[in-house]
């Protein structure tokens, strides 16, 4: 398992090795708080990146920007995170695939790699659908759902992805995974609240 993006300059993934973490269970926090993070009230939230394309280096540009102003710690992935080569589609059965890991989650975020930032991600219908998600989430060391605190402010990533069981293709097939996922989350979910 990769441990997720912490102060990613010499991190394991960017030398091609992978670390030796333990994984984290469901509704766990997912790693601790890095205690040179700055910025806890601060935070940048994106969605659909799912290409590394003109449109995402731009956003990571304007993260870096962001940062100069002034710190954050937090970077929250909303879902979506790797599309298929093209268009994304409900068809194209590239969309999650775990060969393009490394040019989505990874590679855009290097300009980050000197600043104390910890990317926190959930999982969207394009990550799902070709039944990728397990790896994705073993990519980035992450549990499906999880709660973490940043200064003040008590964050709970979701996977709403489990609740419509066939819709866009999500779970087809795998509709009693999905419902016994789903249920465990929201009992977490429940005794967190």
């Amino acid at each position: 398992m990769i441990q997720p993006l912490f102060n990613i300059k010499g991190h394991p993934r960017f030398q091609g090795k992978k670390s030796k973490t333990t994984p984290v269970l469901e509704g766990q926090e997912p790693f601790p708080l890095d205690p040179n993070v700055k910025g806890l009230d601060r935070f940048v939230f994106f969605a659909d990146g799912g290409l590394n394309n003109d449109v995402l280096q731009d956003l990571v540009r304007q993260m870096e920007d962001q940062y100069a102003q002034g710190p954050y710690g937090t970077i929250l992935r909303g879902g979506d995170n790797v599309y298929g080569p093209g268009l994304p589609h409900r068809t194209n059965p590239l969309d999650g695939d775990p060969s393009l890991f490394e040019d989505r989650l990874t590679k855009p975020f290097k300009a980050l790699e000197e600043k104390p930032v910890q990317i926190f991600t959930i999982m969207g219908n394009h990550d799902v659908r070709w039944e990728h998600e397990e790896a994705q989430l073993a990519y980035l060391g992450l549990p499906r759902y999880y709660s973490f605190q940043r200064g003040n402010i008590g964050f709970f990533a979701l996977d709403t992805t489990v609740y419509l069981p066939g819709y866009d293709k999500c779970y087809k097939n795998r509709e009693e995974k999905a419902h016994q996922i789903g249920q465990a989350q929201s009992n977490w979910l429940d005794r967190a609240l």
